[in-house]
């Protein structure tokens, strides 16, 4: 009986390796991936690759698409000031 026991130990061992390799992989690889985005976004921009840049970005595009909303909303004058904003913030990052 205790055969029984350490084979079905063994066997739930190995069921438990398997699935933690698969994320550990598949999470090892999500992060390069983010990493490699990262890197080719920064390079074809022409900044550093690190976290503040890519926030920075993030609120310029939050920004000049803050301007396309107010633009379809016929709001010119705010739709204009986005987009003065989402500009010039980008035009920062980007040599």
């Amino acid at each position: 009986m205790s055969d029984f026991f350490a084979s079905f130990g063994a066997l739930l061992g190995e069921i438990i390796r398997i699935i933690v390799d698969f994320f550990t992989g598949f999470f090892g690889d999500l992060g390069d991936s983010g990493r490699s985005f990262l890197r080719g976004m920064s390079r074809s921009l022409g900044i550093a690759p690190s976290l503040i840049n890519l926030l920075v970005i993030v609120l310029g595009l939050w920004m000049l698409w803050k301007a396309l909303r107010a633009f379809m909303r016929r709001a010119l004058f705010v739709g204009g000031i986005w987009l003065l904003l989402g500009v010039v913030i980008l035009s920062w990052l980007i040599n």
